[in-house]
């Protein structure tokens, strides 16, 4: 189930940052502003007095968990050279120096999605964030997650750092947050996780490269390492019942790149004929559409002929070019994440069942798949009767065998109009992927519902019916 408060800690967590703050560069630079307002600092001496300042300051509390405030850091190093700065002085002050101080600052790629779907829920977010107001809110900005949060609280505000009880325990307070109806996200088990703890609330650690060694004691009621959109809605009880509840995947082109194994088949067949391509690549229009129709279409061979040149491709073919594959990048996640959010992949190609299997079976994509359906081999003998060849018939076949009478439960996945007309003729939505063999007008012309550029796009596609990356 959904919680009604989700609470994120910042750094680490739903920012990825590097900061270094011994650079001789930022201290230069620093002093350079100080001095343009009439407080002289040499870099070296600018780094020297904020440093004991910063001491100074901390030491004003006995308690380990005190948080300085910065700014009035960077307000007394210019007092103490006789200049009274204005409070929009001094957060310029700061700024600069966050900003000199940087090397990396960015969202991790799972925060708008998550985010998105937090707010479909109805659900309210906030930030609890060991964090010096005067660096965050600027950086806030510039991640464009200033207005993301129904409450925020930074410890410099507070006077105080997490885990202590009185940084949670006063957000909690002052918005209503019911601690058995939230959840606290963050990267620190010694933070974050022990501070929900505290207030009997679940947390989800997220372990990312700043984390720290696991502490075993520590442990939260929700662990991901290795962080993907599934995993975290899942853990954040936002798994939703999908659109579609079957995905029809297209094989060559869609799934994997399989252009070496087939244009080398095809060459070594058009060969057998006095033909000879100048470059592979021209023949790259065989993969996907049934073969007989290609060497029909695009050599003006007779049906005859066709059937001949198919039986020399796969001569070879069979021997070697149906290992020659290469998985798309993002696949393979693509795949996982549909099956832990309880879509079912089916493969529907053209490409002969036998054939597909192998293909499943070497680049070890078949266990993510419910069902796959492919065409008949179309031998000598077949070529005698009415066979399954073609895409429309593929899809037919495969929503038979799995008993779905409702064509709209399912989607077709696919980078050549074959398999959008395919689907269109059997009641589907399709996808058409621009990371294949076609090309973006060809499945705007054959109609597609959606186009997308990468992988994972088509998982917000399966589970929303819309693409939300």
């Amino acid at each position: 189930m959904a919680y009604a408060d989700y609470i994120f800690d910042l750094y680490g967590t739903l920012v990825d940052i590097l900061t270094d703050e011994s650079l001789p560069a930022l201290w230069e630079e620093t002093a350079r502003l100080y001095a343009s307002h009439g407080a002289d600092y040499t870099g070296e001496e600018l780094r020297a007095r904020y440093l004991a300042l910063c001491s100074e300051e901390q030491a004003r509390e006995a308690d380990p968990l005190f948080e300085i405030e910065l700014r009035t850091v960077f307000r007394r190093l210019y007092e103490e050279k006789a200049v009274r700065p204005s409070a929009a002085l001094v957060e310029e002050t700061a700024v600069l120096f966050r900003r000199a101080s940087t090397l990396r600052l960015g969202l991790y790629p799972w925060v708008k999605p998550v985010f998105r779907r937090i707010r479909e829920e109805g659900a309210r977010i906030f930030l609890l964030s060991n964090a010096q107001s005067c660096f965050t809110l600027y950086e806030l900005e510039k991640l464009g997650l200033s207005e993301a949060f129904d409450g925020i609280a930074l410890s410099s505000d507070y006077g105080v750092k997490k885990p202590s009880p009185r940084f949670m325990g006063g957000l909690v307070e002052r918005y209503g947050i019911d601690p058995a109806a939230a959840l606290m996200t963050g990267n620190d088990q010694h933070t974050d996780v022990a501070s929900a703890k505290a207030f009997g609330m679940d947390a989800l650690y997220v372990k990312t490269a700043t984390s720290g060694k696991y502490d075993p004691a520590l442990k939260a009621e929700k662990e991901i390492a290795d962080v993907d959109l599934s995993k975290l809605y899942t853990l954040m009880g936002l798994i939703k019942k999908p659109k579609y509840e079957y995905v029809f995947f297209d094989l060559d082109g869609t799934l994997v790149d399989s252009s070496d194994g087939i244009t080398s088949s095809v060459e070594y067949a058009l060969n057998k004929f006095g033909i000879y391509p100048e470059t592979r690549a021209e023949l790259n229009k065989f993969i996907g559409p049934p073969l007989v129709d290609s060497f029909m279409r695009f050599y003006g061979f007779s049906e005859e002929q066709a059937g001949e040149a198919v039986d020399f491709y796969r001569e070879t073919y069979r021997a070697e070019g149906v290992y020659r594959n290469r998985v798309y990048d993002g696949i393979r996640e693509l795949l996982a994440a549909l099956v832990s959010n309880g879509v079912k992949p089916v493969l529907a190609t053209s490409k002969p069942e036998v054939f597909a299997g192998i293909v499943l079976d070497s680049t070890g994509l078949k266990p993510y798949f419910a069902f796959a359906a492919g065409a008949e081999l179309d031998d000598k003998e077949g070529r005698k009767r009415r066979l399954r060849l073609k895409k429309e018939d593929v899809i037919a076949y495969a929503l038979d065998s799995l008993g779905i009478t409702e064509p709209g439960r399912a989607l077709m996945v696919g980078d050549r109009l074959h398999d959008i007309v395919g689907a269109r003729m059997n009641g589907m939505d399709s996808v058409g992927v621009l990371f294949g063999f076609g090309g973006r007008e060809e499945l705007e012309n054959a109609g597609a519902d959606h186009i997308v550029k990468e992988p994972m796009e088509i998982l917000s596609i399966a589970l929303e019916g819309k693409n939300t990356l």
